[in-house]
């Protein structure tokens, strides 16, 4: 058994969706003058490779906090949206012929990822369709992941792809990494996220379980 990484490295100058602050990672104690090395951060939940539970879009909807930490554990399924070009949207026909039965957490892979810490991150990634996000969330599925910035277009303000699914008390993973890797192979993902009190999201270091 070996792990995949499937997370980005938190860093200052890493993308972030826009109109957020960008992190920061700074080193407060060193061990010249202070005898350890301690970094201060300050994010936002939805920074980097993270998750987004239900109470980022539901009034109501549950916490990093208060979640069966059993929930972000389960067998994943990874399906190729590789063929998909700049502004594409990702259809409901992706699902066909995929046998998603047993999957706890489907990823979208679309090879969006080679474009991290560009310019270009955030602008014309494909995009989840209305129905796609209808079928995923009619799914008995946990959550599903992507290798992009958000299951909607960033000009979307209403988030209605994150409405649609999160309303089923799932979550969203998203600006994962490697999903290339684990394309027609069985895995378990496993994405913890940090225990934070009323936590409507959580950077998160994704992995994938192999044989």
């Amino acid at each position: 058994m070996k792990l995949i990484d499937l997370t980005h490295t938190f860093e200052r100058t890493m993308p972030v969706f826009p109109g957020m602050d960008a992190p920061v990672v700074e080193r407060v104690f060193n061990i010249k003058e202070h005898h350890c090395n301690v970094t201060k951060l300050d994010i936002l939940t939805h920074m980097g490779t993270h998750l987004d539970c239900s109470s980022h879009v539901i009034e109501d909807g549950f916490f990093t906090s208060n979640k069966d930490i059993n929930f972000f554990f389960g067998e994943g399924k990874v399906i190729d949206c590789s063929h998909l070009g700049k502004g594409d949207e990702i259809g409901v026909d992706v699902l066909d012929g995929v046998d998603t039965e047993n999957a706890d957490f489907i990823f979208l892979y679309t090879g969006w990822d080679k474009n991290w810490n560009t310019n270009t991150y955030s602008e014309g990634f494909p995009v989840v369709s209305r129905e796609l996000a209808e079928k995923l969330g009619s799914m008995n599925i946990k959550g599903v992941g992507l290798d992009v910035v958000s299951l909607d277009k960033i000009e979307e303000a209403e988030l209605s792809n994150h409405q649609v699914f999160l309303s089923k008390g799932k979550i969203i993973v998203e600006n994962l990494t490697n999903l290339n890797e684990l394309v027609n192979r069985e895995f378990k993902f496993i994405g913890l996220p940090l225990k934070i009190q009323e936590g409507d999201g959580s950077p998160i270091r994704a992995a994938a379980l192999v044989e």
